[in-house]
């Protein structure tokens, strides 16, 4: 059986970058419950990787690249001075099945979201990790997949080299 094909390479490479990102935030560690950026990083799926199993808490990255963009700029020479930017659709999904969608549930998910989200500040653009542009509430979601209760929170994110 061949090798799974992952992306890589002009589209595939900010996807990489964000993961990598965010398995570095402490934050996204508590949230799923990993002690390192390996394991943390294990609960980072694309949306391919979503269609079987996976393990709540998560991180669920999506890239269309609809609104991906090159422009060179007009003060440099080459192939370095193409900026280019695009933006990621990053959700976030936990299962509240023990304790239904009760409002501390609610509040605790929203707070630990926050947590991440922050962390995702702090951490964007240190130690060779992605510079994060925008960061941009899409909202937050109560749904059930087969007997699971579920709680998402939607956002777009925004880069740009």
């Amino acid at each position: 059986m061949p090798a799974p094909v992952t992306l890589t390479g002009l589209f595939g490479a900010p996807v990489e970058a964000f993961a990598n990102l965010l398995a570095n935030v402490a934050a996204f560690h508590t949230f799923t419950g990993t002690a390192s950026a390996i394991l943390a990083k294990q609960r980072i799926y694309s949306i391919l990787e979503a269609e079987s199993g996976v393990t709540r808490p998560l991180a669920l990255l999506t890239y269309q690249g609809g609104d991906w963009s090159s422009e060179r700029d007009s003060a440099s020479s080459g192939n370095a001075s193409f900026k280019r930017d695009s933006s990621l659709t990053l959700l976030f999904e936990k299962d509240v099945t023990s304790t239904g969608y009760t409002s501390d549930a609610i509040k605790t998910f929203s707070n630990e979201i926050g947590d991440v989200i922050k962390g995702i500040m702090d951490k964007s653009g240190t130690d060779s990790l992605m510079l994060v542009n925008r960061i941009t509430l899409a909202g937050f979601y109560s749904g059930k997949e087969g007997e699971e209760k579920i709680l998402y929170a939607e956002f777009k994110i925004t880069w740009g080299i």
